[in-house]
């Protein structure tokens, strides 16, 4: 029986092995009998015009298709850029090493109007394209199912694209940025129906450079939608309560039309826990589109105790066609942070015991208001420019009460009590300036120019009474009252040129400013013992 079963999957293999065996070679030339180089070569199903593999002549014009069916009817479909379109009728028999004459495309006049059907695929200049049309998903398929079906690229059981063995690392919508930086948030939620391009290419950024590997550079896929896209709204609400007046709570929701997308971000608790993790929101909250010029604290970082943590802002991110690019994110914080310590030790001195023990109470409030900004625009295809700044103020005060006893079995020695008050603000300012211009295909100048400014100021008012039991006067006090101010700027200017008109020599030339300066100011007042108030 186990024989027989081994017969038969043997059997099984060898056949659909046959009807998948034949191969198929050739030569494209352009209208000059030039071998024409990053050619689409397609295998087409004829019954539905399905795509089944596809390859790109080398820079001799040859193509190699391996593994085609035989007995089908197919379709050899060849299309270039810069050539007219070519198809022929192909039937292969089993095993069968087809190998046709040279191939000769048309060339395309300059006048010429020519209404046909997008190729299957097809390179343009750099990107290479997928027609949909030719590619079948059942009713209701989400992108990712289209892509499983593009020949070259590799998707994985956890939503990780491959191309050419290279991880893609971005998927755009319409050429824009989509909300969200999961590849997975946009390939399982958009309708595959809707899809009329796909387009796979090497990303080099908005700068003009040269770029001397691009095999390096990050894989990016781009879904051209058949129509605009479709309005989109999502979140997610948590919330829970304890004993001891514990709770937490949090929102998160999105609204997403064409180029423009809206995220509200809200969240408070009081059990030291961050509400939103950082990569959670660059995946949901729209921070990827906003290319990371994001906040970095939501909650749970309380390092005096435990603290009742409250926030909420707003994330925008919109492209004006082509050429512009804008992100304003702003979020209010407040913190109510309360901390307590108690200790106790005990130290033996000749046979003698010491004792101690000592506690510490701290309460501190801040309220801040945190505003960042992206700014791009692109004037023309050689020269564009980005603004990025950013403003922050805090304004924070607190108080804090100590005491500590130290003593023996028969007597004391001191006691001390202290009461720390202190007010102060922050205000931060800085950002980024750069600007690029491409004067010619071989010559390309820069400007980049960042700021930063920087205005503290605190005040601290303290108390502190000591006992001392031992001396003839045993109470010492000490009044203090300190004002800290620091004011501080940084410019940094830099100039940049980049040449690759002579051969294989590519070269940067740059100059660069830098200016900085810091005015910290610290002002104490004292009265020690009630004698009289001192400037020191």
């Amino acid at each position: 029986m186990k024989l027989y079963v081994l017969s038969l999957l043997f059997l099984c293999i060898n056949f659909a092995y046959s009807q998948n065996s034949a191969s198929l070679k050739g030569t494209v030339i352009d209208h000059t009998n030039k071998p024409l180089e990053k050619a689409t070569v397609s295998i087409l199903m004829q019954q539905d015009s399905s795509v089944l593999s596809y390859s790109l002549t080398n820079d001799k014009g040859e193509f190699n298709l391996v593994k085609l069916p035989a007995n089908k009817n197919l379709i050899l479909y060849i299309s270039h850029v810069n050539s007219s379109n070519y198809h022929q009728d192909i039937l292969l028999n089993p095993d069968e090493k087809k190998q046709l004459d040279s191939i000769k495309l048309g060339g395309k006049l300059l006048n010429e109007v020519v209404i046909s059907v997008a190729p299957p695929v097809r390179m343009n200049k750099d990107t290479l394209e997928y027609n949909t049309d030719f590619f079948k998903t059942r009713p209701n398929a989400n992108a990712e199912e289209l892509l499983k079906q593009l020949p070259g690229l590799q998707i994985n059981m956890d939503g990780t694209i491959y191309y050419e063995g290279k991880e893609v690392s971005q998927v755009k919508v319409n050429g824009k940025d989509f909300f969200a930086s999961d590849l997975r948030i946009a390939t399982r939620n958009l309708d595959a129906s809707l899809i009329k391009t796909v387009q796979v290419y090497r990303d080099k950024g908005e700068s003009k450079k040269t770029v001397e590997d691009e095999e390096k550079l990050p894989i990016t896929i781009n879904l051209k939608f058949k129509k605009d896209f479709l309005k989109a709204s999502f979140g997610k609400l948590y919330g829970s309560v304890g004993t001891r007046d514990r709770y937490e709570a949090g929102g998160l929701f999105n609204t997403f039309q064409d180029t423009l997308q809206l995220s509200f971000i809200g969240f408070g608790n009081n059990i030291n826990r961050e509400s939103f993790d950082y990569n959670e929101l660059n995946q949901h909250g729209g921070l990827g589109r906003a290319e990371n010029y994001g906040f970095n604290d939501f909650g749970g970082r309380n390092y005096n105790g435990k603290a009742n943590d409250i926030s909420g802002g707003f994330n925008l991110n919109n492209d004006w066609g082509k050429k512009t690019k804008l992100n304003l994110m702003y979020m209010l914080k407040y913190k109510n942070e309360e901390g307590q310590n108690q200790g106790s030790q005990t130290s033996l001195y000749d046979n003698v015991k010491q004792f101690g023990e000592n506690e510490y109470n701290s309460y501190r409030k801040s309220l801040a208001h945190n505003i960042n900004t992206l700014f791009r625009h692109r004037m023309d295809t050689t020269a564009y420019v980005e603004f990025t700044p950013k403003l922050s103020i805090t304004n924070n005060d607190g108080k804090t009460d100590s005491w500590m006893n130290t003593y023996t079995e028969d007597k004391k020695i001191n006691n001390s009590k202290s009461n720390n008050t202190s007010d102060g603000y922050n205000i931060n300012y800085d950002h980024n300036f750069h600007i690029e211009k491409q004067i010619s295909k071989k010559h390309l100048v820069s400007l980049k120019n960042t700021i930063n400014i920087r205005n503290d100021k605190s005040e601290e008012i303290g108390n502190q009474l000591t006992e001392i039991f031992q001396n003839p006067i045993p109470n010492t006090s000490l009044w203090e009252n300190r004002t800290n101010r620091e004011k501080s700027n940084s410019i940094k200017t830099f100039a940049g040129y980049n040449n690759t008109s002579i051969e294989k020599l590519n070269f940067d030339f740059y100059i660069s400013y830098n200016t900085s300066s810091s005015r910290p100011t610290q002002s104490l007042f004292y009265n020690r013992d009630n004698t009289g108030t001192i400037h020191g």
